[in-house]
């Protein structure tokens, strides 16, 4: 069975960009941490906001350690 190649980008560019596998809830968890952190900051709770952005550290931190290994 033939892979998918996407139509219009050059086998060059295909080959140069790297990133590994994209994760939709990974992305999602993410997202909705930056969410949660930017109400916190809009609603005077830094604890809330702290927490959330710590929590976008951690798992930045856990998907590039699990994709280099």
């Amino acid at each position: 069975m033939a892979s998918f190649r996407p139509p219009g980008i050059p086998e060059s560019v295909r080959n140069s960009i790297n990133m590994g596998r994209i994760r939709p809830q990974i992305i999602l968890a993410i997202g909705l941490l930056g969410v949660i952190s930017i109400v916190g900051m809009l609603k005077g709770l830094p604890e809330i906001s702290g927490v959330a952005a710590a929590g976008i550290i951690a798992l930045a931190k856990d998907v590039i350690t699990t994709d280099g290994s």
